[in-house]
Formats: C-alpha cells, structure tokens, sequence
C-alpha cells in the first residue's frame, strides 16, 4: 500500500524553510522513491489542495480553476501511475480548513474519503500560540515590500481562532484520519534539538544524505524591526531625509520596540494555557511540560522586553540607511544613463530605416505605375477576346440547338424503325411456332430442344425464375417455360441473351419457329464482345457532395441526404457519393451505403475520405460520364461549386440545407453578439446560390427570402423527409408522465433551447406535475447539463432509430424550444410520423405551414410551460384528431411518392443526356 504524508503545518513553524528543503531535493528523493506531487502545486508546494477548499483567498492566489473532486481525481491518478511508495503533500493552509473557512460545505471527512485506500500520516508542528503571534506580527513588519499590512495582536489571534485551539483542530483531523495516524510535534523541541528539517525527515523515516537548504524567512534583530515599524507607516516612493529623521526622533524611551508588551502576553497565554497542557498529556505524556512550555524570560526574553532603542543603535541604523538610499540613488542614476545610451542607438537605427523605407517605397511607386500601364493593355486584350467568345459561343449554340434537333429526330426514325421490325419477327417467330405440326412430332422436338436450352451457357436458370417465375404457380420447369412460353413473350434467359435482338436480326430463325437459344447452339453462335450485357442501359450519372456519410440516425440534414439518395436509385439513375470532410471512415456505414448500390471511393490504406483535390482530379477524369454534381451546404460549396461549374461546365444543383446566415443572424440577436459573421456568410451564400443551375431549400419561408432578398428565381422547395412508411403512434393509455427532447448537442441552437427550457420552463411544469420525467436525447450533450444533480432529467446520449421509436411511444409530449436556427426542423417531422403530439416556438415550427391552427407557436417560458401541461392531459379522442392530421401531412408533402412527383420531372428538364454532351 502506498503512503501519503500530509504535513499540515501549523503556520510560523519554519514551513516555508522545510518546502523549500523538500524542493531543492525531489530529484534525490525520487531516486528513494519519495515524490512530491505535481498536482494542486503552487508556490512551491501543494497549496492548491487545500486552497480549492478555502474561501475569501487573495486575489493573487493561483488558485485552480478545478473543483476539489476534479483536483483530487488527478492527484489519486498522478500516484496511482508513479512507481514511488511515498508521496509529501506539506500546506500549512491545510490546518485552515473549518466549517467556517471551507466554501460550499466541504469537510475533511470529503480529503479522507478520497485517500481511502492510502496509507495516510498527518504530521503537524505546535509552537506556544504567544510566540506563533508575536512571529506573524514581526513578519507583517519585515515584509513590507509584499504590502502586508500590520495587524494587532487581537486582529492575529481572531483569524486564526481554529488553528490556535490546538485541541480542536486535532480533534477534527484525528476524527477524519483516526488519531493513531497523527503526528504532534513540539516545534520547541525541534528546534532547539537538530532542527525542523532533520526532524521531519526522521518522521517521514528519510535516512540518506540530503542537501542543506539555505535558510529562509529568517527573522530581524529587534532594533531593525522597531525601525521598520515606523517605515512601514510611509509610501516608499515619499520617503525623504526629513521622513527618516522624524522616525529615529519618535523612537525614545517613551516608544515601545516592535515585539508584544510583557502584559499582552501574559494575556494570550492565560488563554492557551490549560488547553496547551492536556494537549501536550494526549501526545507527549512522558514530559509533557516541555512540549509547549509556557512563554517565561528565560525562553522568550525578546517577546518580554522592555528594552528601547538607544541612541546609538538610531545613529547606527540611520547610518546604514542612509548609505543604502545613497547607493541605490546612484545605481538607478546609472542605469538610466545606461538606457539612454541604447536608446539614443535605437533612434538612429530607425531613422535609417525610414530613410530606406522611404527610397523602397519610391521605387515600388515606380514599379506599380508601370505594372498599371501594363495591366490596362492586356486589360483591353482581354475584352477583346471575351466578346470575339461570346459571339462564338452564340454560334456554338445555336449550332447545338441544330444539331441536337437532328439526333432526336434521327434517334426517333431508328427507333420507329426498330420497333416496326421487332414486332414483325415477333409476329413471324410466333407464327412459325404455331404452324410446326403434327403435335406427337412437336413434343419430340420440345424434349430435345429443352435439354438443349437447359445445359446451354446462354441460359441462367436462377436469373430467369427470379425475374419471370418468381410468383408464378406454373409447374414447369425453367428450360420449358423458356422453350413453350417465354421466346415468344420476349423474356429474356439470363443477363447475357437478348431474345427480342436475337429474333430481329436471324430473320430465317424466325420464319422457321426455332427457338433463339437452341439456333444458337446448333450455329455454334457467341455473342460479340460489345454485346455481353445487352440488357443493360446506360443509366444517367449524378455525383452528390455533402460534408460527410450521412449518419442519418444522428442529424437532419444526415438524413435528409440519405432520402434523396433512395429516390435517386428508387428512379433508376447512377449514384456516386463525394464525402467532403476527411474524418475517419464508419466502416459499418461505409459498407450499407455500399450496399445500397452507391458508389464511395475511399483512400482504402488509410481509411479516410479523399481530399477535395483528390476529388478535383476525380471528377474531371469522369467528367463525360457525369449528367449532374448535386452540392450540399455553403462549406462543402466553397471547394466544388466553381470548380464543377466553371472549370467542367457541369450542371449543378445546389442544397442549402438551411440559410446558414439566417441563423447566424438570430444567433447574434438572442445573444447580443455582433453580426459581422452573419454578413459574411450572407454574401458567400448569395454568390452559390447565384452560381448554381437549380438551388433547393427544405423551407418555403426559406425560399421566399431567397427571391426577395437575392433576386434569384432558380429555386425550389423540397421535403426535407421522404418516408415510405408510416410509424404507428402507440394508445395514450400507454404512454407514461415523460417529455421527450431530441436534438444533436453538436448544434448550438439545441444547447441553448434545452438550457432555456431547464431553467425556465421546467421549474413551471415540475410544480404542477412532481413526477414528470424529461427524456433528452442528443449526442455529446455539455458536462453542465449532465452534472446537474436531478434524478427526473435522464440523459440518454446518442440513440439508434430503433431506441428513439421506442422512445416516442413511451412519451406524452415532445418539446421543441429552439430560440434560434433556421430551416426545416427534422424533429417536427419525426414527432409529426410518430403521432406524438408536441410543444414548439416559432423558429422549430418555421417552414412547414401546414401545421398552422394546428400546433400553437409558444415563444415565452409561461406560455410554453402551460402549452406542455396541457398536452399531458389531452384524451385519446383529441389525441386521435391530432395524429390523423399528422398523418395527413405526412402522406401529402413528407412521402416517398410525394419526393418522386416533385424531383422526377425536374430530373429530366434539368439532366442533359450523355449522347448530347459528348457530342458538343
């Protein structure tokens, strides 16, 4: 077991001698594993350990900003991981701690607790209290310089009232620590034996040969205190010679010196005696009277004298003052001649600095006049260019326009033609089948003809039963169903065999009613290389670029990305995900989206998401197979749109998710803070959004600002959800007195609505209902929120969907009390698929106004707390009313065939075909 000796002082007993003793050699003491801690040091020892406890300290006390618990957990983890089997911890403000000086309600019992499982000593020095206060007395005179001001015997006696009753303050340490491990030692004794230091270290039980500290807070001979005294009555900067002479003047016999009078100290001792004695038969029975000897002229003649100042000692002291002011006078006078000396070399280095400044600056004024002419000539060129490209590019368009007209009409005539001769060798082949005759001759060619298409590479018997058979009751097997039925209904017997071509281009094939895979057979046909995957189309190709993998269990704009990449594959287009940020990769996530048939390229050696440069060299290599690049939020638009838009001459969409400077904006408003940012961001957002072909927002408020404050007409609203289902709302007859909060702590408007609704909103509801539990889930929630010492407030952290779901059936009300923000809020929308009914400000319930007349805004403490207590109370039949609009809302404006009637028909006005791109 690991031993701790706390030496707790007390003050005026040569502490500070025996820290710095302790300080000078904690390298040899490591060396015999004994260490001093780092932690809670300051000021050479560890003063912040029982500082963090103390209240009323000085102002210039680096006192920790740690509280005592987080000081204490790092002080048991620091001697837990060091190998040393000692560790000191010496404060003589520990003897401090009371009921009186502790702030909050701390006790030693708390220190005890949290060295429990150590083996601790308690070691402290006593001196006679007459002397203990005649010391502080004379070191207030002799440290002047810190400002101490000098204190009355009284005032020095009053403040350490609980230090002094030396029986009560081992009464406390022995109740916290057990008295069987405190060590009371005469500072007496172990000063006039070998001294404070070797006794302390025969105490710790150090033997080993240590260095000597220099002696420390030593004290003055009682002349020189005496004249202290008087100097510390004057300001230092007003000290003159006629100041000094009417101090050694005041100092006559009719003067007491500095220390106490003989009768003040007969005083204090009366008071201390007694308890003095049965504290010294408690820890030093053997001689007890020797332990704290009462204060006599043999022990303490300078405490009891009534000697004065004489004559001489004032000429003395005078003299030596007065050499000293002489000699400091002229050491300052020195150094100031030194100073003006380098400065005067400063002055000249500068003035020839300006004066080459200044040659610099003309002749870079030279340089720009020219470089300006320069820049005007090519200026005109450039214009020049720019209008001989525009009228080119007119020319080019039109040319397209031409041209693109021709490939439609022409693509128009193949495929009339195309299918007007498919349909005939259809017709042909079907003809043919139904002349072969007579019907014994027909089964014998089936029977050999099915074995033939059943052992043929052309066929796929699984491929084929799971694209036509899947749901069919039809006892015939594959091969025959081929043969008998599905040649001539077009169907196809795998992925690499295109029956329909096969027929219209064998003509003699489909005169004659042999089927397409045994004629293939029999002809020993392959189909050519650019024919393996006839089947397949070519897909258009949209790139979408969002910050991250949509962790679409976590945030809104997550899930709303990963919505929209369902619909894309839902309508049948190719879908390649950019990630913008280069965090780590979600192995997990990485594979489901995968899985999903998107394609995500990874730098695969070290797991992270390519880099925008990276990305650059990406989409320009893949440029002709791209028909759109979908960019989402202003960030991850700073790095793409004019590269995309400007460089590849790609269309582009454009998601603001929210309008970020909106937010921004409120943010300011509510906090009082400046608004420069939202400016900022207000401009970046208005040159996207003036970039991009097509811009979206979730909300058609959103939209409005747009075209208003923008001018830009380019824009459209869109759900910011797609479900394709509808979660069913639980009975309130099962649901329990909880509320539920759901928002991502990563967002500074959830931090500042859930602290607005605990400190205000709360306190109302929980006098009305004492019971009510508050659910709040969100990732990474602030250590001030979880700290809070309320067992009705759980903090869930991060849940799945499948724990949330949970979650709402179990509640009566969700609260939304976002002072701030903007968009869409995806918590309304999931409350709305839950049927849970919900309290909410304006701000949450911005963007969707459907719910108008519906749910109430409430944007005060009062009226929200009021709205929450009467939903609890709603009945199943309002409760019923409620969801089913809900509902409503939901299949209308937040479906999956609602986001399908929305972005297909925008996808093909907006899409150019590849076979058009590739052709300007």
């Amino acid at each position: 077991m690991k031993k701790i000796i706390i030496h707790i002082g007390i003050h005026r007993t040569a502490t500070t001698a025996l820290q710095s003793f302790l300080r000078e050699n904690k390298l040899l003491l490591e060396d015999h594993s004994i260490r001093i801690p780092e932690t809670g040091y300051a000021l050479g020892s560890s003063h912040q350990l029982p500082w963090c406890f103390l209240r009323d300290l000085p102002t210039h006390y680096p006192v920790s900003p740690l509280s005592h618990r987080e000081l204490f957990n790092n002080l048991i983890e620091e001697i837990d991981s060091r190998p040393e089997s000692i560790f000191i911890l010496s404060s003589e403000d520990f003897c401090l701690i009371d009921k009186d000086s502790a702030k909050e309600n701390p006790s030693l019992d708390e220190i005890a607790n949290y060295l429990k499982k150590y083996d601790v000593t308690i070691i402290a020095y006593l001196r006679n209290q007459v002397e203990f206060i005649s010391s502080y007395l004379n070191q207030a005179i002799k440290a002047y310089d810190t400002r101490i001001v000098p204190q009355t015997a009284e005032s020095v006696n009053s403040y350490f009232k609980n230090v002094l009753d030396y029986e009560k303050l081992l009464e406390r340490w022995g109740k916290a620590f057990g008295e069987d491990n405190l060590c009371v030692r005469s500072f007496h004794l172990a000063v006039s034996e070998d001294g404070i230091i070797a006794d302390f270290l025969s105490q710790v039980g150090i033997e080993m040969e240590l260095k000597t500290s220099t002696p420390t807070n030593q004290s003055l001979d009682e002349k020189t205190l005496s004249f202290r005294k008087y100097l510390n009555t004057l300001p230092v900067e007003t000290v003159t010679l006629a100041d000094l002479e009417s101090g050694l003047n005041a100092l006559s016999r009719d003067t007491p010196a500095a220390s106490l009078d003989r009768a003040t100290a007969k005083k204090y001792q009366g008071v201390y005696t007694e308890i003095n004695q049965r504290v010294a038969a408690s820890f030093s029975p053997l001689n007890p009277l020797n332990f704290l000897p009462p204060i006599n002229d043999q022990l303490y003649p300078e405490i009891l004298t009534d000697r004065h100042i004489s004559l001489d000692d004032k000429l003395n002291l005078s003299n030596a003052l007065f050499a000293q002011l002489s000699s400091d006078h002229l050491n300052t006078i020195t150094r100031i001649e030194q100073d003006f000396v380098l400065l005067r070399e400063d002055l000249h280095g500068i003035r020839e600095d300006t004066h080459q400044a200044r040659d610099d600056f003309h002749m870079q004024r030279d340089d720009f006049q020219l470089q300006r002419k320069e820049f005007v000539k090519q200026e005109e060129e450039y214009n020049k260019l720019k209008q001989k490209l525009l009228e080119i590019r007119g020319e080019l368009n039109e040319l397209k326009e031409s041209h693109s007209y021709q490939v439609h009409a022409l693509q128009d005539n193949l495929l009339q033609s195309e299918h007007i001769h498919t349909d005939m060798a259809m017709q042909s082949f079907r003809r043919a089948r139904r002349a072969i005759s007579p019907r014994r001759r027909l089964n014998e060619t089936f029977g050999k003809d099915e074995r033939i298409i059943q052992f043929s590479p052309l066929f796929d018997e699984s491929y084929y039963r799971d694209l036509y058979l899947k749901d069919s009751t039809t006892r015939l097997t594959a091969a025959k169903h081929y043969l008998k039925i599905g040649a001539a209904a077009g169907f196809n017997p795998s992925a690499h065999f295109n029956t329909i071509e096969y027929i219209r281009s064998h003509a003699h094939v489909a005169l004659a009613g042999i089927n397409p895979i045994v004629h293939a057979e029999q002809t020993r046909y392959t189909l050519p290389e650019s024919k393996t995957n006839v089947t397949a189309h070519k897909k258009q190709h949209i790139v979408i670029i969002d910050h991250e993998i949509p962790k679409f269990d976590q945030n809104a704009g997550a899930r709303h990305t990963h919505h929209y990449i369902k619909l894309f594959l839902e309508l049948d287009y190719d879908v390649t995900f950019l990630p913008f940020c280069d965090d780590p990769v979600d192995l997990s996530l990485l594979q489901s989206i995968r899985q999903m048939g998107v394609t995500v390229l990874t730098h695969e050696e070290e797991n992270k998401i390519w880099t925008p440069a990276a990305w650059h060299g990406w989409l320009e290599t893949n440029q002709s197979q791209i028909n759109l690049v979908y960019i989402h939020r202003p960030h991850v638009a700073e790095h793409y749109m004019s590269y995309c838009k400007n460089i590849l001459e790609l269309p582009v969409w454009y998601m603001c998710h929210d309008l970020h400077y909106l937010r921004l904006q409120r943010e300011a408003a509510i906090k009082g803070k400046d608004s420069e940012q939202a400016l900022i961001m207000k401009e970046k957002e208005r040159h996207f959004f003036a970039m991009a072909d097509l811009n979206f927002t979730p909300s058609r408020e959103e939209e409005r600002l747009v075209r208003e404050e923008f001018g830009i007409t380019s824009i459209k609203t869109l759900p910011l959800y797609l479900y394709d289902d509808q979660s069913k709302s639980s009975s309130i007859a099962e649901r329990s007195e909880r509320i539920l909060f759901v928002g991502s702590f990563q967002h500074q408007p959830n931090i500042d609505g859930l602290r607005w609704f605990i400190e205000h909103i709360y306190p109302k509801i929980k006098t009305k209902t004492p019971n009510i539990l508050i659910d709040i889930v969100g990732k990474n929630p602030p250590s001030d929120f979880t700290s809070l010492e309320d067992s009705q407030l759980i903090f869930h952290g991060y849940v799945g969907d499948e724990e949330l779901e949970l979650l709402y059936a179990q509640v009566k009300v969700v609260v939304m009390p976002l002072r701030y923000g903007a968009g869409v809020k995806g918590k309304v929308l999931e409350a709305m698929r839950h049927g849970v009914p919900f309290v909410a400000t304006s701000c949450a319930l911005e963007g969707i106004p459907e719910l108008a007349g519906i749910i109430p805004a409430t944007d005060d403490d009062i009226s929200f707390a009021n709205a929450v207590l009467t939903m609890l109370t709603k009945n199943e039949h309002d409760l019923k009313i409620l969801t089913d609009q809900f509902a409503e809302i939901i299949q209308t404006f937040y479906s999956l065939r609602a986001g399908k009637s929305l972005m297909a028909p925008l996808l093909e006005e907006y899409l150019l075909p590849q076979s058009e791109r590739t052709n300007q």
